[in-house]
């Protein structure tokens, strides 16, 4: 309405004002509706939509090709990658739309955003993201911790022994907010929705503008139809991205595009996707061997000052003489990865992981009930295998997560369905 008040937030602001304007955004821009269709809510709602499965694993997808299909963009020879089944839909949603632009039930181009959609964004490796924060990590835990007022730290560590007590220590303090393992930081807010596959962005927009988000697209005189055509075809619209359709793999439409894939909503984050704390210890033992090696490649040498004392000979009294005497020694180098391997086995890793999975989600243990968890992880590592040893620590963190819900309402639910047919009728997961 031409009197309708637009959405302001926007990251510029002061957080008590950037509070009321988000609130008003969820209240009165995009609100739930009855009769509309449920947006898809990533920031209150379904934070871990794509990113856990049904035992509340966190999770990400096996880069096989034959999962991927490619979409083209609005640039000439430029695509992009969504799960094969996503692309399948979007594909016939595009041509929903332009049947209905041509026979002049949606507006054309020139009024409208959602006339005629490409794909510009999808898909984003995990991994690719992981290794650029791990970089900004190291630059923190080196250069912002290490060499920036902790000498006394630094000078300790003389051999990966040394570098991983103060890592430790630093991990300790800092991990809750800037988490260290793979599976940590896909249960962080850093990480993109896009990850799981089942996102396409049809725009270029600023997600912190509130006005951009309001005025160009939700007021878009497309807007109303588009939403209800995408449930129909197994998509909905993020509410805070409403460029964004995220597949909702519990629509009966998006479940036939599946069925051509051997897929169903209980299987696709067993086929697809795979535990991430499986091979977060292999992730940590390859990082952390190569975070020391590039510290010892830059700093190779621990400064030692001491104050050594001497008698000298002053008028035939003898007379104590202070000096303050540098020493340079060499920290320690591993000759070949198989000696880091042999130093640090599976019992040694095993601790870490769950001393630093511990901190990452604030569960707080004695030290007494530490080592009583340790000690189990080791027998069954022991008995059984690593594996178990592993799936035992990733059961203990489990409890300390936080907002994960997997069993949620239909995700494709609107509160009268028939108004746009049986295929928008969405399934619980």
């Amino acid at each position: 309405m031409a009197d309708e008040v637009l959405a302001k937030g926007s990251n510029e602001l002061i957080s008590s004002t950037l509070f009321i304007w988000r609130r008003y955004y969820d209240d009165f821009a995009y609100p739930i509706e009855k009769d509309k269709p449920v947006p898809m809510d990533f920031r209150n709602q379904k934070m871990t939509y794509g990113r856990v499965n049904q035992e509340r694993d966190w999770i990400y997808i096996v880069p096989k090709e034959e999962y991927f299909r490619d979409l083209p963009t609005s640039m000439p020879g430029k695509t992009v990658q969504v799960l094969n089944f996503v692309a399948d839909a979007f594909e016939e949603f595009q041509v929903a739309i332009r049947n209905r632009v041509s026979t002049g039930k949606m507006a054309t181009a020139e009024r409208s955003l959602f006339s005629d959609i490409t794909a510009e964004y999808g898909y984003v490796n995990p991994q690719t993201i992981y290794n650029q924060y791990l970089n900004t990590l190291y630059q923190h835990f080196v250069v912002g911790f290490l060499e920036t007022g902790n000498y006394a730290l630094g000078s300790s560590i003389m051999s990966f022994k040394g570098f991983m007590a103060v890592f430790l220590k630093w991990a300790a303090r800092r991990v809750s907010s800037l988490q260290f393992t793979r599976t940590g930081y896909l249960s962080s807010n850093h990480i993109s929705p896009r990850i799981s596959g089942l996102c396409i962005e049809t725009h270029d927009a600023d997600f912190s503008q509130d006005y951009t988000k309001h005025s160009s697209f939700i007021q878009d005189p497309n807007f109303e139809a588009y939403r209800t055509l995408a449930l129909k075809y197994g998509f909905r619209i993020d509410r805070h991205a409403p460029w964004r359709l995220v597949a909702d793999v519990a629509s009966s439409y998006m479940q036939t595009k599946m069925f051509k894939y051997g897929l169903s909503k209980d299987n696709l984050f067993y086929t697809y996707f795979v535990p991430s704390y499986k091979y977060d210890i292999d992730m940590m033992r390859v990082v952390l061997y190569n975070w020391y090696n590039q510290y010892v490649t830059t700093y190779p040498q621990v400064k030692i000052v001491k104050t050594e004392a001497c008698k000298s000979h002053v008028f035939g009294d003898s007379v104590d003489k202070h000096f303050i005497v540098a020493k340079y020694l060499d920290r320690k180098r591993f000759s070949s990865s198989e000696e880091y391997d042999n130093n640090f086995g599976p019992l040694y890793w095993l601790r870490q992981y769950l001393y630093i999975r511990s901190k990452e989600v604030s569960m707080n243990m004695s030290d007494f009930r530490f080592k009583q968890k340790v000690k189990k992880a080791h027998n069954l590592y022991l008995s059984k295998d690593f594996d178990a040893a592993v799936s035992y620590i990733n059961n203990n963190i489990k409890k300390y997560q936080p907002n994960i819900i997997v069993k949620q309402p239909a995700l494709g639910a609107v509160v009268n369905p028939s108004a746009i047919g049986n295929n928008g009728k969405g399934g619980s997961y």
